[in-house]
């Protein structure tokens, strides 16, 4: 109904999926690494800086 209002009939949608997808395959890489799977280092910087950014609290538990 909001899209419809907005003028967009997908952008509410694709927001609420790029949001849900984003944090899926953050913490898919987060796990990964905890595993000991080798992450590139691009995607270990991109996840520090997701990190920081949504004010997250490191929880290692190594």
């Amino acid at each position: 109904m909001l899209d419809t209002i907005i003028g967009d009939a997908h952008l509410i949608r694709d927001a609420a999926i790029y949001f849900y997808l984003a944090g899926e395959l953050l913490s898919l890489v987060e796990n990964a690494g905890r595993l000991g799977i080798p992450i590139p280092p691009a995607i270990s910087k991109a996840v520090e800086v997701l990190r920081g950014r949504s004010g997250g609290v490191s929880n290692d538990r190594s």
